[in-house]
C-alpha cells in the first residue's frame, strides 16, 4: 500500500506533465504584455508594427482575452475573441463550425453543464459597468478537450471589446512567433531592451511552471503519505536491529546442517529480493489501475485542484523509467538492508549458541 499511494503521485504527475507538453507544444514561442505600475494593462495596437522590426519574428498576433465572474454559478470563465475556429488548439471541427458571427458564442461543457444550455438558447453577460449582454450559443466546445475548454466562451473580436471594455485600438497581448525556436530567448531580450515596459513571457517558461506546479502538489501527495514511509521505515530498522527469535532459530538449524555463511546469505537475499519485488509490482498495479482505470479517483482532486468548474478529463497511460526507478529504489533497497544486515549477524554466530538462545 505504501508503494501504491507514492506510485500514484509518480504516474499521475507524469501522466499531466506530458498531457501539458503535447497542448502545449503548438503555442507561440513567444507572448508580449504591457505593464504599468507592475500590473497588465492593454496593450496598444500600434506596438505589434515596432515589434516587425525585429529580426527573427515570423508573425506577430494580437489576441484579446479576459475573465468574467458568473454570479448565478458562482465560477469565473475565460473570454477569448475569435472570429474562426481557434488555430492550433482542437476545440472544434472545422466541418462543424468555420467563423463566428457577433451576437454568436461556443462554450465549453462547464457552462453548458452549470447553466443547462445547448445550442439555440440565449446567455446574459454582464460586464464591469453593469451593461447586459444577450448572446446565442452556436455551439459547445467538445468533452475531450475539456482541460482546456471547460471553463471557455469563445466570441467575435467586438463583442469580446465591448463584454471587456477594450477600445478599438487595444489588446490583451501580442503572440509571437519565431523562425527558428532556439532564438525565441535571444529575440525576448531584443525586446526587452527595446521596450522596457513590455513583459516578454517564453513558451519554455510556461511548460517550466507547469512542471514545478504539478510536481509541488505531487509531493504533497507523498508527503501526505510520510506516516506510511515511517511505517515502512519502522519496519526496516526492527528488522535491522535483530532478528527475532524464531528466524535466528531458522538460520542456527540452517547452519548447524552444514550451510556456509554466504549460503545463508543468498537464501536471505533470495527471500528478500522474492517479498520486495513482490510488494514493490503490486503495488505498481495498483497505482496503475488507480490512475489510469479508476481515473485517480483518491489523488486526483488534491493534484488536479479544486473550482466550481472542475475539469473533467482522463489521463492517457505515461510511464517514465527514472519514475520507476525511483519507485525501486524507494521499496526495493530499504527492505533489502533490512534483510541481508541481520542476516550476516546471524550468519557468523554459531549455531550451538543460536539454538541455545
Amino acid at each position: 500500500m505504501t508503494v501504491a499511494l507514492f506510485s500514484s503521485a509518480v504516474f499521475f504527475g507524469d501522466a499531466i506533465r506530458s498531457e501539458s507538453k503535447i497542448i502545449l507544444a503548438d503555442l507561440p514561442e513567444l507572448w508580449v504584455q504591457q505593464l504599468a505600475g507592475g500590473r497588465l494593462v492593454p496593450l496598444k495596437a500600434a506596438v505589434a508594427d515596432s515589434l516587425k522590426n525585429i529580426r527573427g519574428i515570423r508573425s506577430i498576433h494580437g489576441r484579446i482575452w479576459g475573465y468574467w465572474f458568473d454570479g448565478a454559478t458562482g465560477a469565473v470563465f475565460s473570454i477569448v475573441a475569435a472570429d474562426s475556429t481557434l488555430g492550433g488548439l482542437p476545440l472544434m471541427s472545422r466541418s462543424q463550425l468555420q467563423r463566428l458571427d457577433t451576437g454568436k458564442i461556443l462554450i465549453g461543457s462547464g457552462l453548458a453543464e452549470l447553466r443547462n444550455l445547448t445550442a439555440g438558447d440565449f446567455l446574459s453577460i454582464t460586464d464591469v459597468g453593469a451593461e447586459t449582454f444577450q448572446f446565442e450559443v452556436v455551439g459547445q466546445l467538445p468533452p475531450e478537450t475539456a482541460l482546456l475548454s471547460r471553463d471557455l466562451i469563445v466570441m467575435h473580436p467586438k463583442d469580446a471589446r465591448r463584454v471587456l471594455q477594450y477600445a478599438g485600438n487595444e489588446l490583451t497581448d501580442l503572440a509571437v512567433r519565431v523562425n527558428n525556436p532556439a532564438e525565441a530567448a535571444n529575440i525576448g531580450k531584443k525586446i526587452d531592451l527595446l521596450f522596457p515596459d513590455l513583459r516578454v513571457v517564453a513558451k519554455h517558461q510556461l511548460v517550466a511552471t507547469y512542471e514545478a506546479l504539478f510536481g509541488w502538489r505531487g509531493g504533497l501527495v507523498m508527503y501526505g503519505g510520510l506516516f506510511a514511509l515511517l511505517a515502512f521505515l519502522v519496519l526496516a530498522w526492527e528488522r535491522a536491529s535483530g532478528y527475532s527469535r524464531e528466524d535466528r532459530l531458522e538460520l542456527g538449524i540452517l547452519k548447524a546442517c552444514g550451510w556456509q555463511i554466504d549460503e545463508v546469505l543468498r537464501l536471505k537475499m533470495l527471500e528478500g529480493l522474492l517479498i520486495s519485488f513482490t510488494a514493490t509490482a503490486l503495488g505498481i498495479i495498483l497505482a496503475w489501475l488507480h490512475i489510469f482505470f479508476a481515473d485517480a479517483y483518491l489523488i486526483k482532486p488534491l493534484l488536479a485542484g479544486w473550482s466550481v468548474l472542475y475539469p473533467s478529463f482522463h489521463l492517457s497511460p505515461h510511464l517514465e523509467g527514472s519514475s520507476l526507478l525511483f519507485i525501486m529504489m524507494l521499496s526495493v533497497v530499504p527492505y533489502m538492508i533490512a534483510t541481508l544486515i541481520p542476516a550476516w549477524k546471524s550468519a557468523i554466530t554459531d549455531p550451538a549458541e543460536i539454538v541455545q538462545g
